[in-house]
């Protein structure tokens, strides 16, 4: 079940391509991601970028700006991050907001 973080435990609001800068910049370090998945599921996964042990082939036929390929820790396999429907980023302990308002309520 989707869990709401409150208010204080949120350190940071950043927009999209700030969250894909920081995505990038964890070189291999594991992070969370929270995004909705395109049949309107929440996807919780816990990844990494900079794998490549389990690559085939000649890499991505595609390059989408909203999309970020990353290693699904849970799943051992790559998974795309849609940056338009990201929603939430924990990264070196710090709960980071895309593009959201904090609810005050």
């Amino acid at each position: 079940m989707y869990k709401l973080i409150p208010k204080e435990s949120i350190h940071k609001i950043v927009d999209k391509n700030k969250a894909k800068e920081l995505i990038y910049k964890q070189r291999g370090k594991f992070f969370s991601a929270w995004f909705v998945k395109k049949n309107g599921e929440i996807r919780y996964m816990n990844c990494r970028t900079g794998v490549g042990k389990h690559l085939r082939g000649k890499g991505r036929l595609y390059d989408y700006d909203n999309l970020v390929c990353v290693y699904d820790i849970q799943a051992k396999d790559y998974r795309n991050i849609n940056l338009d429907t990201l929603f939430r980023l924990k990264v070196d302990g710090d709960y980071i907001l895309v593009g959201g308002i904090i609810d005050e309520g």
